[in-house]
């Protein structure tokens, strides 16, 4: 019950407090003037989208110190001197003021307990981009907050409450949030989306270091409606991902590859205590790749239930490339085993069993103009049938063959013989034949994406196993 007596405390802290002091009224804030306030113990920051930095104070004492640029001035406010680091919030966007705006939060030091990167109640985030390079933060939240409601905010849409489903007119809206964690420590939550009955229609997290062995991070928001995420962890050191808490979503996706994740779940955390009730009604992908460390994989849950028992289980959507996982007892054959493929320069995910012939654009990649194909070479001398199943990764050489074509010496008249073998390592040649959809072998980003994309989340097309069936 972690999350529930956490945000219990929190809510009744925060009422009390509102109930003995002013709500701020609408529209007071001004769009790219930072404000600080306090209700009760707790501090409050709003950036009002102006781009911050989070730094250690420079007085030793525990909190933090942002900084920010006000018409050329160099500015700054100190946190924590109220109640330590555990009562101090920091919000990239605006509070009871709906105005669009972009925000940007910085964290290379300190100690914070809430960072949003959107507003509180009534607020209109298009983007926010939170970048965390050290320090040390409780939670992270891309999105909005709309958790703490004052009864005169205007945080209920024509009386609808959340539950109806009304998120579209939730007045906590986040465009795109993205979450990067590149360093430092989280103890407590990263969500994707917002915190409450907020909105927010894409997530992105990403993880490249850190120690958060302690957090649990999720795509969607702690509740409220998050339209699509997905959470890639290329580093660090990571207690739980999942792809869902409370609330409902409608795709989800979890990449790892690099980093040691302790438990990722497809859905909801399975643990009774995390209470990760919320639904997932569109599409479910998780990638295990590189040099991933994943001790426990499971499917998890969606709406309370196992997801293999609701009506989006699609049984391919557990994929592995090369990535070590320790213990998946209960996903059986769910697991699809990706092979690098490599043809050329250029680099394929298939999934075992499938053969070079199962590619989308496999007649792309035979084809060369002028030229005739002759086949794959996968060793000096010897061939490779592109019929027989892929189960290891491969490097495989194209070979074509020019086709002779007459061509008439306007001099002599006389016919000469082009003939000639291109074993693939003309890279004149062959730089320009190949443009269908495919990751080049350094790129990490296409390989995140495209292993998403098997679930069709991301959009470049593979292979599927739905095809085959």
């Amino acid at each position: 019950m972690r999350r529930k007596v956490l945000l219990t405390v929190l809510f009744v802290t925060i009422l009390c407090a509102l109930l003995v002091m002013p709500v701020f009224a609408a529209e007071d804030s001004i769009v790219g003037v930072p404000e600080y306030i306090t209700i009760g113990s707790e501090e409050y920051f709003f950036a009002n989208g102006a781009a911050i930095t989070v730094e250690q104070r420079t007085d030793g004492k525990d909190g933090a110190l942002v900084k920010w640029t006000e018409n050329g001035v160099e500015k700054s406010q100190t946190l924590g001197d109220i109640k330590g680091a555990n009562a101090t919030n920091i919000f990239g966007g605006m509070h009871n003021n709906n105005t669009a705006v972009t925000t940007s939060i910085t964290i290379n030091g300190g100690h914070v307990q809430w960072i949003h990167g959107g507003g509180l109640h009534k607020s209109n985030t298009t983007t926010s981009n939170i970048i965390m390079n050290g320090g040390t933060v409780k939670h992270i939240k891309g999105g909005a907050a709309d958790i703490w409601v004052p009864a005169d905010c205007g945080c209920t849409a024509e009386n609808k409450k959340w539950h109806d489903g009304d998120y579209e007119n939730s007045p906590a809206q986040t465009g795109t949030a993205n979450v990067t964690i590149n360093g430092g420590t989280v103890t407590g939550e990263v969500y994707g989306g917002g915190n409450g009955y907020a909105n927010t229609d894409t997530a992105n997290v990403m993880i490249n270091g850190g120690n958060l062995e302690t957090a649990i991070v999720t795509g969607g928001g702690s509740n409220g409606h998050t339209n699509e995420a997905i959470v890639t962890v290329a580093g660090g050191t990571v207690g739980t991902v999942q792809g869902i808490n409370r609330g409902t979503m409608e795709n989800t996706g979890i990449v790892v590859t690099g980093g040691k994740v302790e438990n990722v779940y497809a859905g909801g955390e399975e643990n009774p205590a995390a209470d990760a009730t919320g639904t997932i009604t569109g599409e479910v992908a998780v990638g295990i790749a590189g040099e991933a460390e994943v001790t426990t994989l499971s499917l998890g849950l969606n709406g309370g239930k196992q997801l293999e028992d609701t009506t989006i289980y699609n049984p391919d959507y557990i994929l592995v490339q090369n990535g070590t996982v320790e213990n998946a007892e209960d996903l059986g054959d769910k697991i699809a085993i990706l092979y690098n493929v490599i043809i050329d320069e250029d680099l394929y995910l298939v999934q075992e069993g499938y053969t070079i012939k199962d590619l989308e654009n496999y007649n792309d990649i035979i084809t060369k103009e002028g030229y005739e194909f002759k086949g794959f070479e996968i060793a000096e001398n010897a061939m490779w049938d592109p019929s027989t199943p892929v189960t290891e990764d491969m490097h495989l050489i194209r070979i074509f063959e020019k086709i002779e074509t007459p061509v008439e010496d306007n001099n002599e008249g006389k016919v000469e013989d082009n003939g000639v073998v291109d074993n693939g390592e003309n890279k004149e040649d062959n730089k320009d034949i190949d443009e269908s959809p495919k990751m080049g072998v350094e790129s990490i980003t296409l390989t995140i994406f495209a292993i998403v994309a098997v679930i069709s989340l991301a959009g470049i097309v593979l292979i599927k196993k739905a095809n085959k069936r």
